[in-house]
Order: structure tokens, then C-alpha cells, then sequence
């Protein structure tokens, strides 16, 4: 008799229909076991208390929840019915895999022994490849987030769907003459060619292995081939050709799969994707609380822990963020979780900051201006409190909304509810405001002490566009308030030089219109108002 059991994935989603539907374990309530027997034998009338049909019975619906041995498949199948699902989505292909051809190439090791939770999101993407046949996904977050783990974990999944997978980093931005000659060489199985073949025929040659075959290809590290220093979503002059591979692959028939990996999105794939359509994307966030608190426990931080919660959430669930703030926690704070928050302070270490860095550094102009604002304002604002606070630095709303959408694209922007109910919010991630609050301070210590040194107010860009105290009164506003003024002591002979000075320039800056000085002079006045007051 052939036997079947559920997938990891599987009997996540199992699990989760049982408690929807109330069942439990012990069958006090035996309605599974009635609308199980009912699925084999719907003409037969299935009474509480039994019998059941053959197959079904308590023992095998615990072995079923368990997921540890496999039970009979037409027993399988029932149970599934009975949960409304469809048992070839959550059964387990592992034993079907094992005895497959799958080719795998991988051009890197990617461990995966310690993972956590993602269920959710493999078994979206699972569905996908699997059962929705999707051509082309697109699976973006921010740095550290895991997904190039989270793709390798997906790999190990549904290979037995496929005949080979194939994974390749865009790292060091290959030409994508070179990637085809070599993807296109592995699927011969001959060594590889050199890329002199135009693209038009390196796709075609593509095209073809995809379409008589059903393979995988895993691309990721997308974001090196798109510009830089603008609104997020252009290829890189010459890279122009990755955009025709992934449209192409997108938009023919074949029986195959791509997935791109990228911290933020193509503009033209985003605008092709549809929850009906071949071509799909799915945003990676934080992780589930549950999942996060096992992180804080493998470093030693237990769930008993007083503000262990609160550490999840001002972290957003961010699995690498919480894995070195655990770290600190315990080795400088004893593992007290609550006495670190007391300290009213992110720390990033030394990895976050690089990665922080090489998505900012991305940024286009009008885009830093926005993040410098959200970041200054602390909580969240709506569209019309960030057009009046941007007026010296987004003349319109219209560039104003294109660099809300471009942050978007690069899973920087937060859109929390609005508690009233009434206007769309923005924000940005507590980790990535602290890195931007670190970088304001030194930006506006560098205006202050050339304005001050020369009197000349030609280099006041930041200091002209943007309020250091907003209406508000943001917290975030007051402390790089403080931390430009103790910044500006360290290079100062004297307080009272210091005090004199501002002054000085601030009686300059009343002389000159208001469009020419935006909020300097108020910047100004504020910081004397610190310096004052000590």
C-alpha cells in the first residue's frame, strides 16, 4: 500500500487549518475523522463515535498532525479534504527527489543548518514554482534580511520539481553576455563558451533549454546591475540586456522557472507582476515574533526576559539586527534586555553600518532628502506634513511622491496604519535611522563649522533644508541636536566662543530672504538654545 506525509512546508500549513477549524489532537470533537470518512465514502452516512472509514481513526490522524511517519495515501488525501486543502501542496517530495536526476550548480555554499521560520514565505514561493508554474519572481528586502538563505532553503524544497537548479551571484556584475554563456554551457553540459555570441542568440539558446526542460535559475544580487545615485529601478548603462532577460523569461512559454533576488526592485518587472500573472514578487520582511525569539534564545536571551518583545519589534524582526544586538546585550549588559532599552539606543555593531552604507550610498538626491526628513521627524508622517517640511529642498509633489515609490522599491520605507484611519503614513526602520541620524550629525557639523569659520553661507544645503527641531518637537530631532552641539564643543577653545559665533551668524542670516536661508537660521537659534542652557 503506498504511503504518503506531509513536508516541512506542508505541515506548517496543516497545522494552521486544524486551528482554524478548531480540531484538536486527542479528537475529544471527532468532526475530522466524520468529514475524513465522508471524503472516501461520501454515499455512506458517518455517525460521532464511529466506526470511521478504513484508514481513518485517531492514531492515524495524530501520525497525520505529526508529520513523522507516513500514513496510508488515501487516508492522506481524505484528511487533507477534510482541512480544504490541496494534498499535492503540502506532501513530501523529498523521497521523490532523492531518487531524481537533479543537477544542481551552485556557485556558492550557502549554509542553511541553522534557519528560522519563513514557513509562510517558502510555501508561498513554493506554490508558485510548483503549482502556479510561475515564470519569473522577483524576491526583494532589505540587506540582511535573508533572503539569499531563504532561497537556498527553497532550493532544497522543490528540487525534486525540477530537473536542474542552478544559482548565480550578480555580485561583481558580470556582463549578461558572460552569465548566459556560462548558465547556457551547464545546461549542455559541455565546458563553457566564451560569451562572443550575441545576446540575442545567448536568449534564444536559453529559451530553448527552459522550454525542453524544467529548470531553476537563481540570480541573485540583483542590485548591482541597476543605477546608482537616482531613483531606484534603471539598469546600468550596459547592463541594459539583464532587463530582456528577465522580461523574456517573464513572457514566453516555457516550463521553467527564474527567481531574482535584489534589495530593490526593476522598475519594469514591477510594473509586469500580478497576484494571476506568471510573473510574481513577494517582499521579504522581519520575522514572525515566534521565529525572532528563538534567535534572542540561541544567543541566550530566553522569552522570560523582560523586554524581550519590545527588542523584537524595535528591531522589526530583523533576523542579522537581532543577532548582533543580542550579542551586546549579553556580553555588556548581562543578557538584561530591559536595561539595554532603558539606554534609549540602537546598536548596529560593525556589520549593519556596511550594509546600511552600500544602500544608502544608492540613494539619489531627492530620495536622501526624504530619509533625512523621516528620520528627523522620528514618528510617522503623512504625505502633506513631508510636502510642507520638504519645501526648501522637493519642489513638487510630483518629484516628491516618484522618491516615496523609489524608496519603496528598495524596501527603506515603512507605511505603518494611520491610528485615525485617514491618510497613508511613512516611515523608515529604527536601524536605518539611527545609521542616517549618525550620518546628519557629522553632514551638519561640517555646514556648521565652515558657516562659522568663514561666515559665508554658500555650504548650507542641509542646514537650509532641513528642520533640526520640526514642529513636533521628535525626539530623534532633539538628540542629533545634542550630539552636533557636544560635537561642535570638541573643536570649539570655549563654550562662550562657540555661543558668540552662532550668534554672529545668525544675526547674518537674518539679512538674507527666506528662500536663500530655509531653516538655517532657525537651526541656528535652536543650537544656541542647547549651548545656552548648559
Amino acid at each position: 500500500m503506498s504511503t504518503l506525509k506531509a513536508s516541512a512546508l506542508g505541515l506548517a500549513r496543516i497545522q494552521q487549518r486544524r486551528r482554524e477549524k478548531g480540531w484538536g489532537w486527542n479528537v475529544e470533537d471527532d468532526t475530522c475523522l466524520l468529514q475524513a470518512s465522508s471524503a472516501l465514502d461520501p454515499d455512506r452516512a458517518w455517525h460521532t463515535g464511529g466506526p470511521y472509514a478504513y484508514g481513518i481513526s485517531a492514531g492515524t490522524w495524530k501520525r497525520f498532525l505529526a508529520g513523522k511517519y507516513a500514513i496510508g495515501a488515501k487516508a492522506f488525501k481524505a484528511y487533507c479534504q477534510a482541512l480544504d486543502l490541496d494534498w499535492q501542496e503540502v506532501v513530501e517530495r523529498q523521497l521523490q527527489a532523492q531518487g531524481s536526476t537533479t543537477q544542481q550548480d551552485w556557485d556558492e555554499s550557502i549554509d542553511t543548518s541553522i534557519f528560522y521560520g519563513r514557513l509562510a514565505e517558502l510555501n508561498q514561493l513554493q506554490q508558485w514554482l510548483a503549482r502556479d508554474r510561475c515564470r519569473l519572481i522577483l524576491l526583494s528586502g532589505m540587506g540582511g534580511i535573508g533572503k539569499t538563505a531563504l532561497s537556498a532553503k527553497l532550493g532544497e524544497y522543490v528540487r525534486g520539481d525540477f530537473t536542474e537548479i542552478i544559482r548565480r551571484s550578480l555580485r561583481q556584475a558580470p556582463p549578461v553576455e558572460t552569465l548566459l554563456a556560462e548558465v547556457n554551457s551547464v545546461l549542455a553540459g559541455e565546458a563553457s563558451r566564451d560569451a562572443a555570441d550575441r545576446l540575442e542568440q545567448q536568449l534564444a539558446r536559453l529559451l530553448d533549454f527552459l522550454r525542453a526542460r524544467r529548470c531553476l535559475l537563481i540570480l541573485d544580487d540583483l542590485e548591482t546591475i541597476l543605477c546608482s545615485g537616482e531613483l531606484a529601478g534603471r539598469y546600468r548603462p550596459g547592463y541594459e540586456g539583464y532587463g530582456e532577460l528577465l522580461r523574456r523569461v517573464g513572457s514566453e512559454r516555457h516550463e521553467s522557472g527564474l527567481l531574482a533576488i535584489a534589495r530593490e526592485r526593476p522598475s519594469d518587472i514591477a510594473s509586469l507582476a500580478g497576484d494571476d500573472l506568471p510573473i510574481r514578487m513577494l517582499k521579504l520582511g522581519g520575522l514572525e515574533r515566534d521565529d525572532a525569539r528563538k534567535i534572542l534564545a540561541a544567543k541566550g536571551i530566553s522569552d522570560t526576559r523582560h523586554g524581550a518583545i519590545a527588542l523584537i519589534q524595535l528591531y522589526r524582526g530583523h533576523p542579522l539586527a537581532l543577532k548582533i544586538v543580542a550579542t551586546t546585550i549579553w556580553e555588556i549588559f548581562g543578557g538584561d534586555v530591559r536595561e539595554f532599552l532603558d539606554q534609549s539606543t540602537l546598536v548596529l555593531g560593525d556589520i549593519m553600518p556596511a550594509i546600511f552604507y552600500q544602500q544608502f550610498e544608492r540613494l539619489g538626491k531627492l530620495e536622501r532628502a526624504v530619509v533625512y526628513w523621516l528620520t528627523l521627524e522620528s514618528e510617522p508622517v503623512n504625505l502633506g506634513q513631508l510636502r510642507r517640511g520638504l519645501c526648501f529642498s522637493i519642489p513638487s509633489t510630483s518629484q516628491l511622491v516618484a522618491a516615496l515609490e523609489s524608496l519603496k522599491r528598495r524596501s527603506l520605507l515603512e507605511t505603518p496604519p494611520d491610528p485615525a484611519g485617514e491618510m497613508r503614513l511613512f516611515a523608515l526602520q529604527p536601524a536605518f535611522t539611527k545609521y542616517v541620524a549618525n550620518l546628519l550629525v557629522e553632514q551638519f557639523y561640517g555646514e556648521l563649522a565652515t558657516l562659522l569659520a568663514t561666515g559665508s553661507a554658500q555650504q548650507i544645503d542641509l542646514l537650509r533644508s532641513h528642520a533640526l527641531a520640526p514642529t513636533n518637537s521628535a525626539e530623534q530631532s532633539r538628540l542629533v541636536l545634542l550630539a552636533l552641539r557636544d560635537r561642535l564643543y570638541t573643536t570649539t577653545s570655549a563654550p562662550q566662543n562657540l555661543r558668540e559665533n552662532l550668534a554672529t551668524a545668525i544675526t547674518e542670516l537674518q539679512q538674507r530672504p527666506t528662500k536663500e536661508v530655509g531653516y538655517a537660521r532657525a537651526n541656528l537659534e535652536h543650537l544656541l538654545g542647547v549651548t545656552t542652557s548648559l
